[in-house]
């Protein structure tokens, strides 16, 4: 009897426990590795929202709140710009470095896609499906003169 009573104790604490958490809105970010860049070339940020949603009468033109950044080796941000992806759509951000010397330089750097954990209501108050907020981010640096890519990340 000792020891199911204990069991019982410690599934109330448990479930108690379970009870007491919340569910906060955070934000996600996904980074890519560092890559080096030169003069006469260019650094793209892509992300593809390729959720789809069903369409029904009182349904909204879905999409994903994104911050689009690229940043340097000390996390300084060199360019950004947060947007509205639509489910079916995409958007990129360049970065083309401006070195102000001759002497040639590489300048390390990495992509970041920063995008809410929780989707929220819209301003009518309807929510947007969490379907259709699936983002397919690429980083990618291509060459100026030519716009051939040298190098794709996913």
């Amino acid at each position: 009897m000792f020891k199911f009573a204990q069991a019982l104790c410690a599934l109330a604490v448990a479930a108690g426990g379970l009870q007491a958490q919340t569910v906060s809105i955070s934000s996600t970010a996904r980074t890519f590795g560092m890559v080096g860049i030169v003069a006469g070339q260019t650094a793209r940020l892509n992300v593809l929202n390729y959720g789809v949603v069903t369409p029904t009468p009182t349904s909204v033109t879905a999409g994903c709140a994104v911050t689009l950044k690229i940043v340097d080796s000390n996390g300084k941000t060199l360019a950004s710009k947060t947007v509205t992806v639509v489910a079916g759509t995409s958007t990129y951000l360049d970065y083309s470095p401006a070195f102000a010397t001759a002497v040639p330089q590489r300048l390390q750097i990495r992509g970041e896609v920063d995008t809410p954990a929780a989707v929220p209501a819209t301003a009518t108050g309807q929510v947007i499906p969490v379907m259709a907020c699936s983002l397919l981010p690429t980083f990618e640096i291509y060459d100026n003169v030519g716009q051939k890519t040298e190098l794709v990340m996913q």
